[in-house]
């Protein structure tokens, strides 16, 4: 997928498109890997191709940012403008869910937020920031105040902050951090005591010398403490023991690239 999307962004379609049909071979219904692929097939030429995998992401129920591409330019004209109308036709169809309000509004127009977690107990949200790199702890009322901000780029920086889970048993918020900086190929999972906001445990993941890069993106935690951990860049997911064990170590469970960038992750009971 990456490889293909690289080769999109260097204006080199046929080879993305090549890259991105592999993508598709193991993700046959994931709906980025089909929109690029539709992408690097209508710059191409391909544009019968194109329409079809466009007719695909439609039958998933995808389609709203198809109208305003530039890369579909083609698909409107030379002979595919029936065919095109008719998509467009079936996206209009497609339910709009508009039932959402506002919660509250956090004023720091810059924090830039990812990964979001409540815990009921406190009656607190915690709202990650990746550009602050920071966690911020929000009331009902929406008042926001520091609940982690370590000095980025110092030793205990957290990086872009991505997703978060609260661990009730243990009183804890656990977080996904990028910790060695997104040009460095690290990622770390942080565990914040939510009374105090001190750090109660971190594990580093880090590959030196040019080698796999990790991002760690999101978790759930078990029972017992362990997080599961999605490692969106190596593609496989990590567990990571928590509760009274100790020393908390990585470790993968699935060979690397098994997944196509793993994000959110969920336990069934």
């Amino acid at each position: 997928m990456r490889a293909g999307r690289q080769a999109l962004a260097r204006g080199q379609a046929a080879a993305a498109a090549v890259w991105l049909q592999r993508a598709v071979g193991r993700a046959p219904d994931h709906p980025q890997v089909l929109y690029a692929l539709a992408r690097a097939l209508a710059l191409s030429g391909d544009r019968d191709a194109a329409l079809a995998r466009l007719g695909q992401l439609v039958s998933l129920g995808f389609g709203d940012a198809m109208p305003g591409d530039a890369a579909f330019a083609g698909l409107r004209s030379a002979g595919k403008g029936d065919r095109w109308e008719r998509l467009m036709a079936r996206v209009r169809e497609l339910p709009v869910v508009a039932a959402s309000r506002p919660a509250f509004t956090i004023a720091d127009r810059g924090l830039l937020p990812e990964g979001m977690a409540y815990d009921p107990a406190g009656r607190l949200f915690y709202a990650g920031s990746q550009y602050r790199q920071k966690v911020v702890a929000v009331d009902e009322a929406g008042r926001a105040r520091d609940f982690a901000a370590p000095p980025p780029g110092g030793p205990d920086a957290l990086g872009e902050v991505l997703g978060m889970k609260i661990d009730a048993a243990r009183h804890q918020l656990a977080m996904c951090g990028t910790a060695l900086g997104p040009d460095h190929g690290g990622s770390g999972l942080f565990r914040f005591d939510l009374g105090t906001g001190r750090l109660a445990g971190r594990v580093l993941l880090a590959t030196p010398g040019g080698g796999a890069r990790h991002l760690f993106n999101d978790l759930v935690v078990t029972a017992g403490g362990d997080a599961l951990v999605t490692d969106s860049d190596e593609g496989t997911v990590y567990r990571i023991a928590g509760g009274e064990k100790a020393p908390a170590t990585a470790q993968r469970l699935f060979p690397p690239g098994t997944f196509i960038y793993p994000n959110g992750i969920a336990m069934s009971a």
